[in-house]
C-alpha cells in the first residue's frame, strides 16, 4: 500500500514523535529502524547529508514496508529532492 498524504499526516500523528537519522549504510539504517519498531516509533526521516539517503530509503522501505513511514531529510535543492521520491520515500523531503 502506498502511503497517502492523509494516512501519513495520520500515521504521524498517532505516533507523536519520529527519529531524524544520519546513517553510513543501509544496514545501520535497517538496525535503527527495527530498533524504533520495537520501541513503537514507526517513522524516521534519513538526513540527506550522505550521498547514499536514497539507497537507505530504499532499503528501509523494501525491508519494512508500510511498517516504518520513511521522509527525506535536509533536501536542500531541487536536484536532491526528486531523486528522493521514486525511494519510495512515504513523506515528502523536507
Amino acid at each position: 500500500m502506498i502511503l497517502q498524504k492523509a494516512s501519513v499526516t495520520k500515521a504521524l500523528y498517532e505516533t507523536g514523535a519520529f527519529a531524524v537519522v544520519r546513517v553510513p549504510t543501509v544496514e545501520r539504517g535497517c538496525e535503527i529502524a527495527e530498533g524504533l519498531i520495537r520501541g513503537g516509533v514507526h517513522a524516521m526521516e534519513i538526513s540527506y547529508t550522505l550521498p547514499n539517503a536514497g539507497e537507505v530509503i530504499a532499503g528501509i522501505k523494501e525491508k519494512f514496508g508500510d511498517q516504518m513511514i520513511v521522509g527525506a531529510g535536509t533536501v536542500m535543492e531541487a536536484t536532491t529532492a526528486w531523486p528522493s521520491c521514486p525511494a519510495p520515500s512515504s513523506s515528502l523531503p523536507t
